[in-house]
Formats: C-alpha cells, structure tokens, sequence
C-alpha cells in the first residue's frame, strides 16, 4: 500500500493486492477504509474524523486506487470523533 497525502482532509491511497478485490463488498469496503483511517491519524498525526467522499477504482491488474476527500461540514454527531462515509466505486 502506497499513501499520498495531498493535505491533512485529502488523501490517495494506492493498493496493489489484487487478491482482495474478489472479497470486498460495501460494508467490507467501509470497515476496510475506517481501519486505513484510523491507521492513518495514528501513524500521521491527524485529527481524522467526520465525513469522507471515497471514491475506490478498482483495476482488476492494477489493484485500488482510493481517493478520501473530507468534507467541511458541521455536524453534532462528528463531535464525538465518529467517521462516517459516502463510498462510490468504479470497476474498470
């Protein structure tokens, strides 16, 4: 897994295991990005919490590219540091 961070609410991970493209379904999907997040703020520092666009291609000989773009909107229930998720996935 290759990250790069463009700034602190917008990231692009690249994921080259082709093998777990077959498994992933929606709510796989979520859980899978929410643990990525939550490796993220740990490893970088980041206050992350909020809602996220994720926008996943995936490329069955190139694996996921991952686009996560937080949105700035206020919300009481981001408050208690929840993430929440619109996940839209394109297959090539």
């Amino acid at each position: 897994m290759n990250l790069k961070v463009i700034d602190e609410n917008n990231f692009i991970l690249f994921i080259i295991d082709k093998n777990i493209i077959p498994e992933l379904d929606e709510n796989t999907i979520a859980e899978y990005l929410k643990k990525i997040l939550l490796k993220l703020k740990d490893n970088l520092n980041i206050d992350i919490y909020g809602y996220y666009d994720v926008f996943i291609y995936i490329d069955e000989i190139y694996g996921m590219i991952i686009k996560i773009v937080k949105e700035n909107l206020e919300y009481l229930s981001y408050y208690n540091k929840e993430i929440e998720m619109k996940i839209v996935i394109t297959n090539s």
